[in-house]
């Protein structure tokens, strides 16, 4: 079962997508937020291809070192893992990032597990060693 939707959770991080802007053009990627709300949360629209970021956060996650060794993200965004499109995950205190292909969400399985707010979600299980590592700050 998907978790419902929670204006109030989803405002309290929304504004991350704002500094992943920021990181991503001084990168060379004119990213803005995507006018889709139910597309991938931003998009750059390069000469050659378009490019795409799902945004979340990972409250467990507070220091610089990514204290777990499997990442999840909920199932029900596998449908963005499409050519040029990544998945991106900041720490707490947004000072770290890591980021994630849509190749290898592809190709990752698919777990059941309960959460604070679900019970047997689907979450697609990434290998900590199949993400690349960033500073923001």
């Amino acid at each position: 079962m998907s978790k419902p939707f929670d204006r109030e959770l989803y405002e309290a991080d929304d504004n991350a997508k704002y500094e992943v802007i920021t990181w991503l053009k001084q990168l060379g990627y004119p990213a803005i937020v995507n006018p889709d709300p139910y597309g991938i949360d931003l998009i750059a629209e390069l000469p050659e291809r378009t490019v795409g970021w799902e945004v979340e956060i990972k409250h467990g996650w507070k220091g610089r070192k990514f204290p777990f060794s499997t990442i999840h993200i909920a199932d029900r965004k596998r449908k963005f893992a499409q050519d040029n499109n990544y998945f991106l995950m900041l720490n707490d205190p947004r000072s770290e990032l890591l980021a994630i292909t849509s190749q290898t969400v592809t190709n990752a399985p698919t777990v059941i597990k309960s959460t604070i707010y679900t019970k047997s979600e689907g979450f697609i299980e990434v290998q900590v060693a199949d993400c690349r590592f960033f500073t923001l700050q």
